[in-house]
């Protein structure tokens, strides 16, 4: 243990760390960091009219999305349809670490999806298939830590910047069963290309002395796992829908090199040669369920989606993801997130208003972490301290669209979503907002 202006953290990890690093002392750090660092636990969906009502998507899926939300869906898809979508993200985070303020803000703007949906001719449109490739999740971060740390003797400051995005590959068949009742299911292909790159380091207060540690990664995400949906039309005006997701198993490898470089007190620098390493991990996520209700009256369509997961079954190279100070409580526990929106056609025209909300709790609570190099004769390395954060003000998101359809063939659409949180520990406060804006067109034919 390491202790700080009398107080004690919670542990510290001595090791050349972070959530790729070779030398790995306590799995369970490595592994909860990998997973909130990789956006494993943090899906949200994919598409501008589904996310402008919330995701709440379960039941209405009469569109190419159908593919990602219910694959049961399909069948209400009479035509060939293509569909596409860009995605362009914005957020901000800001730290208060001890008192010192640092704020980064970070935009990207990606592929977000391109899919088809064909109808299966021999069986008229009671078989419909459906292919694409989706945008499920960003693992864009970008954060800077700074602290005075007398008890180190100088200025620590803690910074990452890392990209990538998880995309998903989507076969799905949906079937009618009944007039009243379809059933599908989707074969999800996972991929992600993410680097990472870490800058760690301590000025000494006084003297030119410094420290400093550098981690460049490069590395790729793959998995599979199978999803099963069902729609049933339990009034004219009313679906219901249910999906049911298996486990996901998940590899994920890369390579990656660290360096030090510092200067002496009298200020003349020094450097070490890039140490070379691979990383070879293996997740499963659990099993995820959700249900919905969507009704449709004249020209309003009002729809609900409630989602369920244990995670505390996720493991993490085999191995169950534990409280290590209380091994008996899991620290990832079951979930349950909610989603509710509207659409609202305006009469005689073909443009629709749409907005929603989305409560999303946060799996992994997350946690602090600040990494200094430690320098005596007989410990040298990295020395990590990390303590669990308490949420304040869990993760939730506004959104707002318009879509139109011309000549009844090309469908426009348009979604904004805005989403928080804000999280602490004793001596971390970190604030986190999201801003999304998605495009997407579908071409039926």
């Amino acid at each position: 243990m390491f202790h700080r202006h009398g107080k004690m953290r919670t542990a510290t990890v001595i090791a050349a760390i972070l959530a790729f690093s070779p030398a790995i002392v306590n799995a369970q750090i490595i592994g909860l960091l990998s997973l909130d660092r990789l956006s494993l636990l943090d899906l949200r969906g994919a598409g501008a009219r589904p996310l402008s009502m919330g995701g709440a998507y379960t039941a209405v899926s009469d569109d190419a999305f159908a593919i990602f939300y219910n694959p049961a869906g399909l069948t209400q898809i009479g035509d060939r349809e293509l569909s596409f979508g860009i995605h362009h993200a914005q957020s901000g985070i800001e730290n208060t670490y001890e008192g010192i303020r640092a704020s980064t803000d970070n935009s990207s703007t990606s592929f977000g999806h391109l899919a088809m949906v064909q109808p299966i001719s021999s069986y008229g449109n009671n078989v419909v298939f459906g292919l694409g490739v989706f945008r499920a999740a960003t693992s864009d971060i970008e954060y800077v830590r700074n602290a005075v740390r007398p008890d180190l003797g100088g200025t620590l400051g803690n910074s990452l910047l890392q990209s990538g995005s998880i995309y998903q590959y989507r076969f799905a068949l949906g079937a009618e069963l009944t007039p009243r009742i379809s059933a599908g299911a989707t074969l999800v292909l996972w991929n992600e290309s993410l680097d990472l790159k870490e800058n760690i380091s301590l000025r000494a207060t006084g003297s030119d002395s410094s420290y400093a540690y550098s981690d460049d990664v490069s590395a790729d995400l793959d998995g599979v796992s199978l999803e099963f949906g069902i729609m049933m039309w339990v009034t004219d005006f009313i679906k219901a829908g249910l999906t049911m997701s298996t486990p996901a198993k998940l590899y994920f490898d890369g390579d990656g090199a660290d360096s030090y470089t510092g200067t002496f007190p009298d200020g003349t620098p020094w450097t070490t040669d890039d140490q070379s390493y691979y990383v070879e991990d293996e997740f499963t996520l659990p099993m995820k369920f959700a249900g919905g209700l969507a009704m449709e009256v004249q020209n309003l369509l009002l729809a609900v989606d409630l989602s369920y997961s244990d995670y505390s079954q996720t493991e993490y190279n085999d191995l169950r993801l534990i409280d290590e100070t209380e091994p008996q409580r899991d620290v990832l526990e079951p979930v349950f997130g909610f989603g509710a929106g509207a659409e609202f056609t305006v009469p005689g025209t073909a443009v629709s208003l749409r907005g929603g909300y989305a409560s999303m709790p946060l799996v992994l609570k997350g946690m602090e972490e600040m990494t200094y190099v430690i320098d005596e004769p007989d410990n040298w390395g990295l020395a990590t301290e990390y303590e669990f954060f308490r949420i304040k003000d869990d993760r939730r998101f506004f959104t707002f669209g318009i879509g139109g359809i011309i000549d009844e063939v090309l469908a426009l659409d348009l979604a904004l979503t805005y989403g928080k949180f804000e999280r602490e520990t004793r001596f971390l406060t970190e604030k986190r907002d999201f801003t999304e804006i998605i495009v997407s067109g579908s071409y039926r034919f």
